[in-house]
Parts: C-alpha cells; structure tokens; sequence
C-alpha cells in the first residue's frame, strides 16, 4: 500500500550526514525538466526561501530508520548516496512485493527494484538540491554601486537568466549563447562561481515570458494614454526562409507631450496582397483595442499598401468623422527620386570606385597606401591616422545604397592628391569582363576629382533630408514641406550644370511623379508651426513650383479649404466654445529657416505673417484668430528655429483646446515609416538568417522586445552600425537649412 506521507526522522551526526557544495546549487537545466514547461513567468528557479522544515538540506538519517530486509526483493544493503534521500517502502501489486523508493523532498514515489538502477534515483535528488538551495548557501556578498554605495546582494537564478534572455536581445546574440560551455566558464571564473548554463530551450520559453509580461504592461500604458495614435508599417524580408514579416508601429504622445514609439506587431505574412496587410494590422490593432483611436498610417510606397488602406478606412474612420491620413513614407519617395540619378552616377564615378577598391581590396596595397600617409604626415579622418598611430581604410559603398557613395565621397575629402599619386604610380589597368584587350591604364585626374566634388555637394542636400526626416523623437511631418522646397532649388540649380545635368533630368521626372500633389500633412503641419502659418505654406508652394514648372496656386486653395473642413470635424467631435487668448509681453519678431530660405531664392524679404490678410479673417474662431495673430512678437519661446512645437501646443490647451487637439494630432504623424538605418534601402530590412530559423512567434518576442528596450533608454533612433551611426551624427549636426542671416550652411 502506498504511503501519503513522508516518515519522519530525528537528526543525528552519524556517517549519513552530507555537506553541499554552494557550486552546484544553480539554474535548472534540461536534465530537471526545465524546459518542458509553458512558462507564464519564470518559474522553476524561483529561489524561493525554504520552509523551516526544509532549511537543511545535510539530511541525517539514523540508521535504525532503514528499512530491514524482509524478502528476497529488498537487498540487505543500500550503501548508495541516493538513499539518503529517499523512503524505502514495498507495494503489492498483483500479489507480488515491489520496492518503492519515496523522495523525501517532494513525495513522489520510484522504483527502488535493483533492476531499476539508482541513475533516476540521483537525478531527481540533485534537481532537488540545486533547485532549493538552503539559506545558508545563497551567500550574500557585498555590491559596490558606482557611485560608491554599498549594497548586499545575493544570486538569484531566476534574474540570471532573465538578464542573459535581455542580453541576447539586445545585442542580437545567438538564443544558444547560454548554453555555450565557453560563457559558462568565464560566468563562473570571474563572476559567479554558482551559475549554471541555461538550455537554449530555456532561453527561447524565458524570451517568450518577457515579452508577454512587458506586453500586458504596455496595453495598460496604451489604454490609459487619451491621446491619437499614427501607425506605420514595414516589410521585413528572410533571404534565408524567403519568407516576410509585416511590422505594425505605434507612435503616441504621453502626458509630457513626448514623442514615444513602440512595435507592437510584427507578424509573419503568407502574402503580398493589399488584403493581406489590411489584415495584419487590422488584427494587431483590435488586440490592444486601439483600432478607433488611429489618425495616421503611413506605409511605404508598394502598391499594395493602396489596396490595404482602402480596406482599412472603413474600420478607423471612427477617431474624427472619417479624417484618416493615408501617406507615403518620405523617405521610401526620397530614395526613389535619387535613384535613377544613381545609374547615370556609376559612370561618372567609375575611376574613383575602382581606385578604392583597389586600395581597400589587396592587404599589401593597403598597407603601402596607410605608410605613405604617414610619410605624407596626413591627418587622418577615416583613417584616423595621427602621428604613427594606424588608421581605418575607406569604406566601399554599396552599389543600390546612394548613401554609402555619399559617405564614400565625403571621406575621401582632403585624400584627393595623395590618393591619386599613389593610385597613378602603380599603372593599373582598367580591364572590363566583355572587352578582349588589356584595358586602358587608371589615371586618376583633376577632372574626376572635381566630378566628385560636385556630386559629393549636391547628393548633401539628399541625405541630410533622409536623416533628419526619419527621426523619431520630434516632430518631422513638420519638416516635409521646407525639404521639398529645397531639393526643388538643388534640382533647378543644377539643371543647366555640365557634369550633373544628366543626373538630374531622371530625378526630376520622378520628383514630378510624387510632388506633382503635395500630400495636405504636409502643408498642415506647415501651417501648424506657429512662425510659419499659411503664408509661408504658400510661399513654399509657389517656390517648389516655380522651381519644377509647376502651379501650385489652385492646390494652396485646396489646402486651405481642406484646414478648416478638417478643423470643423474636430470642433464637432469635442464641442465646446471656442475662447481667444489675451496677448503677452511685446518681442521683436524672430527669423525662421522658411523665410532666410525665401529671402535667399528671390533676393526679397517676405512680410511678416502677422502684416498680411488680417481683414480678412473672422477671429472669433481658434483657427481664425491662430491665423492672423503673430506669435513670435508675445512669445520668445518661438525665437530661433530649434522649437519645441508640442511643448507649445500644450501651453495652448486652455485658450485654444480645439485648435491644440488638431495640432498635436497632425505633429504626432512620423513623416518616415523607417528609422535612420533603414532610410536608405530596403537592405537594412533584412532578418539574419539565424533568426528566420526561428519560429514567428519567437521572432516577434525577440523584434518586439529590443524595441522596448531602446525605448526605455530612449535610443530607437541610434544605428547597430557604429561606423554609419557616426555618419548620421554629423549629418544631423550638419543640418541646417539657413542660418540667420540667411546663408546656407558651408560644406
């Protein structure tokens, strides 16, 4: 008959008593059956406390205790450790005594039969002992903080492997990294002799918690946030599995009116279909429930995301009387306005390509051009060569990604003479695949240098649009507008340029195609910048057409017109009386970018917004009285261009409620549906291929996941690339579009 509990013994300090050594009290492996458990957290190495009947675990066992043999099937002796651990009994089963081993620990009953072994027997009470450890041997050391703080601290399972699952994520390490014996030494060498290697079983189930406990924790913060959302989604691709996952991104202000963005979907797509998409988002949306509070979905320029917004409408047209946007990525427009100049562009560059490569392509050349630099006492900037220190070589830029000939471009400036010397001393021959002679000798001239130069400047204008715009932090919807308008002037200055003339004429055939309507957000938010108002969205429309040959006069109309019925719809859905604001202290007036940048076209100053069509508002509305008051006179945080345009709006909210909801709405649409490192080519939307052998639902714990971690240190928008990131920060400390008086920045 089988015994319901455990018998007790009394403690005696005989022969039996068994000491634990602290290292082998650790994380549970596969061998405890960790793995096989669907973990909604992290149970299992929970470290709990013992009970005190369990609080030593050196378990004395008299030797009275044991059992007496009584048959043939229950051996005289059992001198094996694992006995201590267990309670002998017999079990009659069809008439037959069977030995029966009780665990002492957690009551479940073995077979104790000599046919049976004691491996199981071993096994399960070492689970035991490293899955309890006692009080006594969860030592506590002492933390030291880096601020000098002292602190104790003690192992804990449980955290240790919650730490290498975030740690794995973050840095986009392999899941089996835990189980590697190589991490697991250097662990237990130089920080913790007790940790154990963690299954990659383990580490996918402790992912898969993670992700689901910062997931319910994310729709609380969703569902109490009261403001919009935009949405914008991108296609990722496998290489390996040739398979795509549809990512679904939510942009939201919280109570600060900060900008915050966060992945909340990224799903594995059996489809291309317009249907397909709608789908997918769609499902996404409905489970945080976010589906009638989406103002904005910005997709990239695939004409299936046209059919999938036609499908979509219908379902969010329930946030503000069936106002939904619907844009293009700009930066997706961007790339594909530079583009065609780019095949025009390999010819022109072709001697310079061909020298870096063979610079960068051969370890002895490499090493002859980086000695005589130093011979030259050349300061190096990719190079990074000063004094005798060694340096970097050039980058070799990627033939579909405009950028990196950019950035190739820029730092080979100051290299000119000296890579041209040593590029001409060695008569390297020029050999194309369908051409049967020896090929002319690279000669590397004044000419190819300037072409260089000149595309180096008209390409800055480009990228500089691209890096800003795909910002994530602050407002960029805002920015459209005055960026169209400067890549309309670089494109008709260099319309009649002898060397870029055939580079432009495709790329304004496509800036055609995409600007020949400017999307209405843009001009919004134009509009909606207090020092720029619909004056200067005007100016900036007839500049752009009298730039491209274009007239513009009817669609500013049309914009106009398009305010104040969206207006309208916002004054329905939050009712109330419109109240005017009383004016502050005077300010002279301050220069906004727009302006210099419209001064610096016609040679002209344009009159303050606040001179011009006064009479003919009513003010007794917000959006009238917005309109014709000027508030850089009665407000100096207006003064200069860096302006924190939400900050604003929020000061905003008790004189003009309606007006500010309206405005918050229009700045919080991103105007990219891509962060900086995928700006430039859909190359930077790749998954590796050790992550595409993964399951779709890891996948997405792992991509949700490191995005909420760069969110929570602020740092969505900075580049696994470091070397491209450094490129980006200077753009970005570049940017500029005029100073105040008006110049363009120097290159």
């Amino acid at each position: 008959m089988r015994r319901s509990k455990k018998r007790q013994h009394e403690s005696t300090t005989g022969p039996y008593q068994r000491s634990v050594d602290a290292r082998q009290l650790s994380p549970g492996m596969d061998d405890y059956g960790m793995d096989d458990r669907h973990m909604d957290g992290l149970e299992g190495d929970d470290g709990d406390q013992p009970s005190p009947g369990e609080a030593n675990f050196s378990v004395d066992v008299d030797a009275t205790t044991l059992p007496t043999p009584n048959s043939d099937n229950q051996p005289s002796a059992r001198r094996a450790e694992c006995w201590r651990h267990f309670e002998l009994f017999t079990e009659m089963v069809d008439g037959k005594s069977i030995p029966r081993a009780q665990c002492k620990y957690c009551e479940k009953i073995l077979s104790a039969a000599t046919s049976s072994g004691t491996g199981h027997l071993n096994r399960h009470y070492l689970a035991h002992l490293k899955n309890k450890a006692p009080a006594g041997a969860r030592q506590t050391h002492l933390s030291f903080g880096p601020d000098g703080s002292v602190s104790t601290w003690t192992y804990d399972s449980k955290i240790a492997r919650e730490e290498i699952a975030k740690f794995i994520v973050a840095e986009d390490l392999p899941i089996r990294m835990g189980e590697s014996k190589h991490f697991e030494r250097m662990i237990q060498k130089a920080f913790c002799p007790q940790y154990k290697k963690v299954s990659r079983k383990t580490t996918k189930n402790d992912i898969t918690a993670i992700y689901r406990s910062k997931l319910s924790v994310l729709k609380q913060t969703l569902s109490t946030t009261s403001f919009s959302f935009a949405v914008t989604s991108d296609i990722w691709t496998s290489q390996h599995q040739r398979t795509s996952y549809l990512s679904v991104v939510l942009h939201y202000l919280d109570n600060n009116r900060s900008l915050n963005k966060r992945v909340i979907g990224f799903k594995l797509m059996t489809s291309h279909t317009g249907d397909a998409i709608a789908t997918i988002i769609l499902e996404v949306l409905r489970e945080i429930n976010l589906q009638s509070r989406v103002v904005s979905i910005t997709l990239d320029n695939a004409s299936a995301n046209t059919t999938a917004m036609s499908i979509l409408e219908p379902d969010l047209r329930s946030y503000v009387g069936g106002f939904v946007i619907h844009q293009r990525c700009i930066c997706h427009v961007i790339n594909l306005i530079v583009q065609p100049g780019m095949i025009v562009l390999d010819k022109l560059l072709n001697k310079i390509r061909r020298s870096v490569r063979i610079i960068g392509g051969n370890t002895v050349v490499k090493a002859r051009f980086q000695d005589y630099c130093k011979a030259k006492n050349k300061p190096g900037r990719m190079f990074g060569i000063v004094k005798n220190k060694p340096g970097r070589m050039f980058g070799i830029d990627v033939k579909h990604r405009w950028n990196t000939t950019y950035l190739l471009l820029r730092q080979l400036k100051g290299y000119e003479e000296l890579i041209s010397i040593f590029i001409n001393s060695m008569h390297v021959r020029m050999k194309d695949t369908d051409d049967d002679g020896d090929g002319e000798i690279l000669i590397l001239t004044d000419q190819d240098w300037e072409i260089a130069t000149r595309v180096r400047k008209f390409l800055k204008p480009f990228y500089n649009a691209t890096v800003q715009l795909s910002g994530i932090y602050y407002p960029t919807s805002c920015l459209v507008l005055e960026w169209i308008w400067k890549l309309a002037l670089v494109l008709d200055e260099n319309r009649s340029d002898r060397i870029l003339s055939s580079i432009v004429k495709p790329m304004e055939e496509k800036f055609l195609k995409y600007f020949t309507a400017i999307p209405h957000l843009y001009c919004f938010a134009l509009i909606l910048d207090p020092r720029k108002k619909l004056e200067i969205a005007k100016v900036a429309m007839n500049s752009i057409g009298d730039a491209v040959g274009l007239d513009y006069s009817e669609a500013f109309q049309h914009v106009n017109n398009e305010l104040y019925r969206v207006f309208r719809l916002y004054r329905t859905k939050l009712g109330g009386t419109p109240r005017v604001p009383e004016q502050t202290s005077q300010k002279k007036a301050s220069k906004s970018s727009a302006l210099n940048l419209w001064k610096q076209h016609t040679g002209k100053d344009q009159a303050s917004p606040s001179s011009q069509n006064k009479s003919t508002w009513n003010p007794d509305s917000e959006l009238n009285h917005y309109l014709v008051t000027d508030h850089t006179e009665h407000d100096p945080t207006l003064d200069g261009d860096d302006v924190d345009l939400l900050g604003w709006w929020k000061e905003k909210e008790r004189t003009l409620p309606m007006l500010a909801h309206f405005a918050r709405d229009i700045l919080l649409v991103p105007a990219s549906s891509v962060s900086s490192e995928q700006a430039f080519s859909a190359t930077g939307r790749i998954i590796e291929e050790r992550r595409s052998c993964l399951t779709p639902e890891t996948v997405e714990s792992i991509f949700c996941l490191k995005d909420w971690m760069k969110a929570d240190e602020r740092t969505q928008h900075r580049l696994d690339d470091q070397e491209l990131a450094d490129a980006v920060e200077d753009a970005l400390a570049e940017i500029c579009l005029t100073k105040d008086d008006g110049a363009v920045d120097p290159e």
